[in-house]
């Protein structure tokens, strides 16, 4: 069931989706930006005017038409908000489609335009959020936040594009349109998207009562970075925020440096030692060239004569333009590690065939290769790099997730399932032993320490043989 729009009179909503409380600052709200197109705007200010007057001109669109002296009734507001924030996809389409244009499609130039500034808002929302601080960021520029901007749109904008041709560039598309359906069709597709709109959302309209929740539900949208040295890492906010979102959800909250090169140098031997039998991880990679590309892999590396891994590892790209690349079925040579060896590849691969990977850093380090053309069979990926043979200026590998258990930990876990009832209890094992009685499970277990037995148990046991 969407939103519809809103009925009784212009002080009441019958059937309203809001908390009493929430009513009540939405109704402060509606009187302080509703006066002119002056206080709306300047309510409004993270957007530009554009999109601030297709806002208003959506709203006065909404039934019923607004009196003299107001730009828009607060049913028209109370519609609004109810479709941003209680609404379901269509709803929320139907609002953003008002906010990026006046007609009622959106031409390809005006989305991306849209959206662009949607980004910069959100970035000007988040930039004083604590974990932030913990980062050292490669420095952004307006090219970055439109990269970003295009990573997002780049399922609408590549829509009937081939899958199996070379991946298109990152542009706009010329003399294309879109409609609700396919804004909605965008929000089903890109989370990350979703994310951005309902922060900048809450931002111009706070109707929470509670502040502390809204900053909690931010803050966990950043991972927190865990180095043992201080580290600047190779990418940019807009690239680490990009990488996080499309990793599964309870990965996202912290992420461990595994291994730089600008920390242990330029050495494959360094890398193995410090990245195997890790959890998931993230390995990025800056070309010569500018290209910065990498890998997901949700197992540990390990060394490995054959390919081996999980159909939930990627493959993406970060410059100069954003792209993910999810596993096909065509083959299962996911990752694949090998050191040492004679007559195997020595080095680091994901996807493709030997000689042939979507991603190859080669046991000199410094070398690699994407020979994917047009599509790695793996991973429908495009060459990665700037060209097929490239040369590495950084190296990163990041742990992500939860700090897994140390084997110390399922050690005492497997103990604690080994034990039996009795074994808390050492004067009925002594009991039992000197009746003649033992424990079925106890051929099959490990030697016990010596019983600790108390003086009490031992007058006992002294007392049994006489009653016998």
């Amino acid at each position: 069931m969407g939103v519809a729009e809103s009925k009784d009179n212009d002080d009441h909503v019958e059937g309203s989706l809001f908390s009493a409380e929430e009513q009540i600052v939405i109704k402060h709200l509606h009187g302080k930006i509703s006066a002119t197109e002056d206080s709306f705007k300047n309510h409004l200010k993270l957007l530009n005017d554009k999109l601030a007057g297709n806002l208003v001109n959506y709203l006065s669109s909404l039934k019923p038409r607004p009196q003299k002296g107001v730009l828009f009734t607060y049913r028209q507001f109370h519609t609004l908000l109810s479709q941003i924030f209680r609404g379901n996809s269509t709803d929320q389409s139907i609002a953003i489609r008002g906010l990026c244009s006046q007609n009622k499609e959106i031409s390809s130039e005006d989305l991306f335009q849209a959206v662009l500034q949607l980004v910069t808002a959100y970035r000007e929302v988040t930039r004083n959020l604590p974990a932030w601080s913990k980062w050292t960021l490669d420095q952004e520029t307006e090219q970055h936040r439109k990269e970003f901007t295009f990573g997002i749109l780049q399922e609408l904008f590549d829509k009937g594009s081939s899958k199996k041709g070379p991946v298109p560039k990152a542009k706009v598309p010329e003399g294309v349109s879109y409609t609700e359906s396919d804004v909605e069709d965008l929000l089903h597709k890109s989370p990350l998207f979703i994310h951005v709109c309902d922060t900048v959302f809450t931002k111009l309209f706070p109707i929470s009562t509670d502040e502390t929740l809204r900053m909690e539900k931010l803050c966990s949208s950043l991972p927190v970075p865990v180095t043992m040295v201080p580290h600047q890492t190779i990418l940019d906010p807009y690239a680490m925020m990009f990488l996080n979102f499309n990793l599964p959800k309870d990965l996202q909250t912290e992420w461990r440096l595994v291994f730089s090169n600008s920390v242990f140098g330029d050495s494959f031997t360094q890398l193995v030692a410090h990245m195997l039998n890790k959890g998931p991880s993230l390995l990025i990679v800056k070309d010569k060239t500018g290209h910065v590309f990498g890998g997901y892999a949700t197992q540990k590396w390990q060394l490995n004569s054959k390919f081996y891994g999980s159909a939930d590892n990627f493959l993406f790209t970060l410059s100069p333009q954003y792209g993910i690349y999810t596993t096909t079925t065509y083959n299962s040579n996911y990752m694949y590690l090998n050191q040492g060896q004679q007559t195997l590849p020595n080095g680091l691969g994901m996807g493709g065939q030997f000689d042939y990977f979507g991603l190859w850093i080669d046991q000199s380090f410094n070398y690699g290769h994407s020979k994917a053309q047009p599509r790695c069979t793996t991973y429908a990926s495009p060459q990665l790099s700037g060209a097929t043979e490239f040369e590495v200026v950084a190296l990163e590998v990041w742990e992500v997730g939860p700090e897994p258990k140390a084997d110390s930990d399922d050690e005492d876990d497997n103990e604690k399932k080994k034990k039996s009832v009795l074994d808390g209890n050492a004067e009925a094992r002594a009991m039992l032993a000197l009746i003649g009685k033992e424990r079925v499970s106890e051929g099959y277990r490990d030697e016990e320490d010596d019983l600790e037995i108390s003086e009490d148990m031992k007058r006992k046991m002294n007392v049994i043989p006489s009653l016998i």
